[in-house]
């Protein structure tokens, strides 16, 4: 009965977003994906071969690539796509921001 009452006296209304287009978004991931496969493999192609000469940030290549390319996937989650009759309701930790209603690709 109590938890009625609050739901009733709760003041609810919606937030219609319009969120930053997503294309620049994902042509910038897809970039430095291939930037950091190229570093990855230019490291291991360094090792194998020795024929760069600064040896010594061979491996600070590698690990980098393998780092910037775990952040490229984390970053990806953000990506979102909503098709037609669909919509996003953006939450953060039980928050409500708002809802996504346009179609399309979003940052």
């Amino acid at each position: 009965m109590e938890t009625d009452i609050k739901a009733e006296n709760r003041n609810t209304h919606k937030k219609v977003l319009t969120p930053k287009s997503g294309w620049g978004f994902l042509f910038m991931q897809i970039c430095l994906i291939l930037l950091c496969i190229a570093a990855i493999v230019l490291g291991i192609f360094g090792m194998a071969t020795e024929t760069i000469t600064l040896t010594i940030f061979i491996p600070g290549i590698i690990v980098f690539g393998l780092y910037l390319l775990i952040g490229q996937f984390i970053v990806w989650t953000g990506f979102r796509i909503i098709g037609p009759n669909e919509s996003l309701v953006l939450l953060l930790f039980g928050n409500y921001y708002g809802t996504i209603k346009n179609q399309g690709t979003f940052l």
